[in-house]
């Protein structure tokens, strides 16, 4: 229970402690690359668009292998 593994269990003492760190992490992981262009957030938002795309099409690949055995097609190398 601390807080790197629960940021919302930020605590404030004497020296500051850990309030702010949350915001800022947040903040960072946000933040525009030096270019402009991309920030951690969009790259991990567009890592996860690409592995659902993935897996659809890995779905919809097994949806036709398991088509194409309903209708009775030989498979290679049996009944020649």
């Amino acid at each position: 229970m601390d807080n790197v593994n629960f940021p919302e269990q930020e605590y404030k003492d004497f020296f500051g402690g850990t309030i702010g760190d949350a915001a800022r992490a947040d903040a960072e992981k946000h933040r525009l690359n030096f270019a402009g262009t991309t920030s951690q957030a969009i790259q991990e938002h567009q890592s996860a668009r690409r592995i659902a795309k993935l897996k659809d099409a890995v779905s919809q690949v097994n949806a036709l292998n398991d088509h194409s055995h309903d209708h009775g097609h030989k498979e290679l190398g049996k009944g020649h």
